[in-house]
């Protein structure tokens, strides 16, 4: 079966978007940050600082901006990830919060390339970048590839194009978690086991366990325990953890309930344009093998339930569905460690996890080789 998507895979390190919610002011008073700067090319005006405090919540400060110069302190209890945002509401740059005193400089035009300097995460972080500018060289090469393919319809060359995605995704995140294991007592070592956390079955525990206990009790850190702790419980052959979850209908379907088939684990989102693209293969196996007992159990990311039952709908994703419309606070999303979607698991008729993460041809692969 040929895939009609161009395969879109987040490169650990460098193309990670971090989303911030609400505001938190209530903190204790912490050590002193100085973040001073010279980067031209903006007009006067307000900068917005946002630094992540929990899952779903950020603290927000804005400061000013002249002539390109700012400057300005504040308090934080630890080091935090930030995004600086400038004037223009479109431009920012990802930096470390943290004691001590923190220079950016650059331009505008020149905004990704921004230098910053000063505090020991943010210096750990400039040479983060640099290992990774060569490795966005070769994904640029391969994604041009991609879509060229895509663009003129070549689905053979997009077949044989997306496992050297994938492939190369692995060399990055492994990258990355070189670089972090070398640093266990920073917070950028915690975050970069978090990115690599959205390239499959990366064992991701001895960087955990050789992180400083500071490090571990930040929220990074914790988080990292989190996903390395489902990880573990979701390994390929153990039991898939038994879960349930309300259908669009209102009914509760438990994982359980499909014992005796092969089942996919099929965490999407109406919102994940790659899970969207993804569909039509699923549906495409389904069809093939439903009859020879195999099933589908689709756990939705949504939020919205209009939304997920148009998507269900429009996709033709005929199996059963279970979602809590709580996004990324899903209680099954935490229990097997889902950083990104689309996300799958295999399971035997036993519920024994077969595989994990299968792409368009791999899943109708391994589905013809157990099932046929």
């Amino acid at each position: 079966m040929k895939n009609n998507y161009l395969p879109l895979f987040i490169i650990t390190g460098f193309l990670l978007a971090v989303s911030f919610w609400g505001c938190q002011s209530n903190e204790k008073e912490g050590a002193q940050t100085k973040i001073t700067g010279n980067v031209t090319g903006f007009a006067d005006g307000t900068l917005t600082l946002y630094r992540v405090i929990a899952e779903d919540s950020s603290k927000i400060d804005t400061f000013q901006i002249k002539n390109g110069e700012f400057g300005f302190k504040f308090s934080d209890t630890e080091p935090r990830l930030a995004n600086l945002v400038f004037p223009d509401g479109t431009s920012a740059v990802q930096l470390f919060t943290e004691p001590g005193t923190i220079t950016i400089t650059g331009t505008k035009e020149n905004i990704t390339q921004l230098e910053i300097t000063g505090t020991p995460n943010n210096v750990l972080n400039q040479e983060v970048k640099k290992l990774n500018e060569g490795l966005e060289v070769e994904f640029r090469e391969l994604y041009e590839k991609a879509n060229q393919a895509q663009s003129t319809g070549d689905f053979n060359a997009l077949d044989s194009i997306e496992p050297m995605m994938q492939q190369f995704q692995t060399k990055a995140a492994r990258a990355n978690l070189d670089f972090a294991m070398k640093h266990p007592s920073s917070l950028l070592s915690a975050y970069l086991g978090l990115t690599a956390s959205m390239t499959p079955d990366l064992d991701l525990k001895p960087l955990y366990t050789s992180l400083t206990p500071e490090i571990k009790a930040t929220f990074f850190g914790q988080r990292l325990q989190t996903v390395v702790e489902a990880y573990t419980k979701t390994a390929i052959g153990t039991l898939a953890p038994d879960f349930e979850g309300i259908s669009p209908d209102g009914k509760i379907i438990k994982l359980s309930s499909l014992k005796g088939k092969h089942v996919l684990i099929d965490f999407w989102a109406s919102w994940c344009m790659p899970c969207r693209q993804e569909n039509p293969a699923v549906v495409g196996v389904y069809q093939a093998y439903k009859s020879k007992g195999f099933d589908i159990l689709g756990v939705s990311l949504d939020q919205e339930k209009d939304k997920w039952i148009e998507a269900i709908d429009q996709d033709q994703l005929t199996w059963p569905h279970v979602s809590d419309l709580k996004g990324w606070k899903s209680k099954i999303v935490a229990m097997y460690g889902v950083q990104g979607i689309p996300q799958n698991f295999l399971l035997d008729k036993d519920g024994v996890i077969l595989a994990k993460s299968l792409r368009g041809q791999e899943l109708e692969t391994k589905l013809k080789e157990i099932l046929n």
